[in-house]
């Protein structure tokens, strides 16, 4: 039977980029969809007893209840995944020689655990958290996107957001606010709380990704997501800190949970952030004359989306907006209606002028908080009555007393429809909204066509102005790196550095540096205090030098082979290794569990200590798992 070994692996010699290149070969499966029915509405009749019509009179004595619901049942779209068959390698230490990495062995006589193990992990979600609790929150900034703009996350970290850079679902530009959802993770204890992979699969290849640092960008509209223009790109300044060599060579890769894999974007450049005297130092031995050429690009780019941007406000202007109809609304059982007369001042919109004259059930609807005016409008009598429009649906009406003004009432009103007139006016309206959505597909159509033919000359110089600069800015990061590698001689541990990248598509995005595994194999078992097997649970282990972790499910007292490196005899690197239990306690294995490993055939049992604090956040998490 043959075998794919998927490994894992910590401090190896990092890729070339012949090496790289020969393996961006990235083949993702299709996630096949379903979606469900939407029940239909119905509503029932409202009875309305009508008041009197003159002008001082009791403008309403009677008010009733409507009986009308309506349910709506959101269709659901049900995403099946297959899962792709691998055998995975898993990484694992010792704080003064070696380096492991666990790997998953599948012959013809596969141990039973192996084959349980092997079916448990693959059975998970690529993304995988195993304590929901502690998910982060999204941080939601707002802008505009006509305009764009540049945020900053509480870590330092920014985001900069072109201007009309969204699209919706079916490609049609979108406008006004945008809600930009971010969260970003930087370290093992992040990667553990998000469920954030790090297995890399590339052509016949696999490794395992060394992280400067994972970002999860999100867009809305009122709720509906959006995304970016296939064009246009957002702009990251990703801060974090991780052990920083100038050798090292990152990429950015988005995560693609369907086919479990993440896919190759492009090469980026991590830049530390020195202390005040190295960097002079760099800084007056790095050549400036691309710098003034890079200013006058940004000036020209700026200079060009400006006309662009006037441009297109023009095409606008002359391509009003068709008016998006105005859907009717059923009456609300558990408010009180009144037919109060309708004037002037309502029939002047052309919504409840026109539900006026084809529907004989349209009334006005009170919500139940307002009670006591309600009550009080209805049992006295009126001089006049003033109508102000709030909005689509909803109107303030004022009952004047002219001899007592202290006595007058407000309320606030909305035209409601019961009934079959209500079904009737929904069935109208779905009509209208067809037409709508055609005459809005028609003008941005329009707009397209006119601004291909007015902005082609002008897209060209702006594709233009970005391929120039693109190479400024690659010249200068290679200038930079050549002098990091002459300033900085040995890796520098706990080094915050900023990582500058594009997107072009919203979701997860890893910065990392893939390392292959080792080919020499030792056997591990996993065992609690008290010597029980631990059989089939979530386990992670980190070092402190390399910024990733390994996701890999114990076999308890039947061995799992492990790959290792043997490193020098003075090498430091602490490693940590922990268990999830059925009930989502941890139990830890730490420094001691790795200073025996055995490189012979005998087994190297590993033994973890239960925690007994309570984790019930972030800190206490990470005050459990500190080296």
């Amino acid at each position: 039977m043959s075998q794919n070994k998927y490994n894992y692996k910590f401090n190896v010699p990092e890729l070339t980029p012949e090496q790289v290149a020969k393996h961006k070969d990235f083949d993702a499966l299709l996630a096949r969809f379903e979606t469900s029915q939407t029940e239909q509405q119905q509503s029932s009749p409202l009875k309305v007893i009508k008041s009197p019509k003159s002008p001082k009179a009791t403008r309403t004595n009677r008010a009733t209840k409507a009986a009308n619901a309506n349910s709506t049942k959101s269709a659901v779209g049900v995403a099946r995944m297959r899962t792709m068959r691998r055998n995975i390698y898993y990484i694992m230490g010792s704080a003064a020689a070696v380096l492991l990495v666990v790997a998953f062995f599948f012959m013809n006589n596969d141990p039973s655990m192996e084959r349980q193990a092997f079916a448990k992990l693959n059975s998970q979600p690529f993304v995988y958290a195993p304590m929901e609790k502690l998910q982060k929150d999204y941080t939601t900034f707002k802008v505009d996107g006509n305009k764009g703009g540049v945020f900053e996350y509480e870590s330092g970290s920014t985001v900069t957001i072109p201007a009309n850079a969204f699209v919706d679902e079916s490609g049609q530009p979108v406008n006004g606010e945008i809600e930009l959802q971010y969260k970003e993770y930087v370290d093992y204890v992040d990667f553990f709380i998000g469920g954030i992979p790090f297995n890399y699969d590339s052509a016949s290849a696999s490794y395992q990704l060394i992280s400067a640092g994972v970002i999860d960008v999100q867009a809305f509209q009122n709720g509906e997501p959006v995304q970016l223009l296939p064009e246009k790109s957002l702009e990251i300044a990703l801060q974090a800190s991780i052990t920083f060599d100038p050798k090292d060579s990152y990429n950015a890769y988005k995560i693609d949970a369907p086919a479990r894999n993440w896919q190759f974007h492009s090469s980026v450049f991590v830049e530390p952030i020195l202390s005040e005297d190295l960097q002079l130092q760099i800084n007056s031995a790095q050549a400036n004359q691309e710098n003034s050429a890079l200013i006058d690009i940004e000036q020209q780019t700026a200079a060009l989306q400006a006309k662009k941007d006037q441009m297109l406000a023009n095409i606008e202007a002359n391509l009003p907006m068709p008016e998006k109809p105005i859907q009717p609304l059923a009456a609300d059982p558990n408010n009180n209606v009144t037919n109060f007369d309708f004037d002037e001042d309502a029939l002047k919109d052309e919504h409840i002028a026109e539900w006026h004259n084809k529907y004989r059930s349209l009334i006005w609807e009170v919500s139940k908080d307002q009670q006591a005016a309600f009550d009080k409008a209805t049992t006295l009598e009126w001089d006049a009555i003033q109508w102000r429009k709030v909005d689509d649906y909803n109107y303030q009406v004022t009952m004047i007393d002219e001899a007592t003004p202290s006595n007058n009432v407000q309320l606030r009103l909305r035209p409601v429809l019961a009934g079959q007139d209500y079904q009737n006016a929904v069935n109208d309206y779905e009509e209208k909204l067809k037409l709508y959505e055609n005459q809005l597909a028609e003008r941005q159509q329009a707009i397209q066509n006119q601004l291909a033919a007015t902005l082609s000359d002008l897209e060209t110089q702006l594709t233009a102005l970005q391929a120039e600069r693109n190479t400024i800015v690659l010249a200068q990061a290679n200038q930079k790196r050549s002098l990091y590698e002459e300033f900085i001689k040995e890796p520098i541990l706990n080094q915050p550095v900023v990582t500058h990248f594009t997107i072009n598509s919203l979701g997860v995005w890893n910065v990392a540096r893939p390392t292959l595994p080792s080919k020499h194999i030792i056997e591990a078992k996993f065992q609690s205090e008290d010597q029980k097997p631990l059989n089939l649970l979530d386990a992670y282990l980190v070092n402190q030098h390399d910024n990733t972790l390994v996701h890999f499910v114990t076999t308890g007292n039947e061995a799992l082979k492990m790959a290792f490196d043997q490193q020098d005899a003075n090498t430091s690197t602490q490693h940590i290794m922990w268990v999830v239990d059925n009930d989502g306690h941890l139990k830890v294995a730490r420094k001691d569990a790795f200073s025996q490993i055995k490189t012979t055939t005998d087994f190297n049992t590993f033994k973890f200590e239960d925690v007994a604090q309570k984790i019930n956040s972030e800190t206490d998490l990470r005050n459990v798992l500190a080296f």
